[in-house]
């Protein structure tokens, strides 16, 4: 885990690169994560070359959700977002949480430069993104959205937007966060362009384009842990 009084411009870039993410106020790295079934599940980084996205504002999802108004502001944090967020909280399948304490630290500050993604269907709040921002990269982090209109697909939306943030500013990367080996619950995440995508595989990010399928990545992932236990048992012998 990293230390540090602020995760802001090339400094959040660099820890991003080496793969670490945002975990409430600090950045770290985790190779699994467990459910609230108590399963073990092996994850895999992602990332998005943002320069390799084509046709981004042609998409299906886009076209079909035009008519909602979509602003992007400095953090924020309302009672209105929180309850939207409980209401989205309480319609997923998997345990998922929304406190004020993922965003502000014991000092009622904020640590990254992080920014509120707004979606509205005329005064009705529908849709939150969260994303922090560096010099060259964006994280992506909590997307909630009211799940009467899931037909939309609005959490792909919501990253449609984010993608869109870096190209006007010329980012190179976004940080969406992880897939997970045994389930598709984050495959969501992978819905981009496969030249896009890149995944933290055995120590460096390799092109997803290079695998058939998310399978194919997910055995070259595993690969890491079988030449490592093949050279924990020769230095034993």
């Amino acid at each position: 885990m990293v230390q540090s009084i602020n995760f802001k411009g090339s400094h959040l870039d660099k820890l991003l690169a080496e793969g670490k993410y945002r975990m409430n106020n600090q950045m770290t790295t985790c190779d699994y994560i467990i459910t609230e079934n108590i399963e073990l599940l092996n994850v895999i980084w992602a990332r998005y070359l943002v320069y390799e996205v084509k046709d981004l504002l042609k998409h299906k999802i886009y076209k079909n959700a035009k008519k909602f108004k979509v602003t992007i502001t400095d953090f924020v944090l309302t009672d209105e977002i929180r309850a939207l967020a409980q209401k989205y909280c309480d319609s997923r399948k998997i345990e998922v949480t929304f406190e004020d304490t993922y965003f502000l630290n014991e000092e009622n500050i904020n640590p990254f430069e992080t920014k509120t993604l707004l979606v509205h269907d005329g005064d009705k709040l529908i849709a939150v993104g969260y994303f922090d921002e560096g010099l060259d990269a964006i994280m992506g982090l909590k997307n909630i959205f009211d799940p009467d209109y899931a037909k939309y697909s609005l959490g792909k939306l919501i990253m449609i937007y984010k993608m869109q943030y870096c190209i006007e500013r010329q980012m190179s990367f976004y940080y969406p966060g992880y897939i997970a080996c045994e389930s598709d619950v984050f495959d969501y995440k992978l819905f981009f362009d496969k030249n896009a995508i890149q995944l933290k595989l055995n120590g460096y990010w390799i092109n997803y384009n290079q695998f058939e399928n998310k399978d194919d990545a997910i055995s070259a992932h595993y690969m890491r842990y079988e030449l490592k236990r093949r050279d924990e048992s020769d230095t034993e012998s």
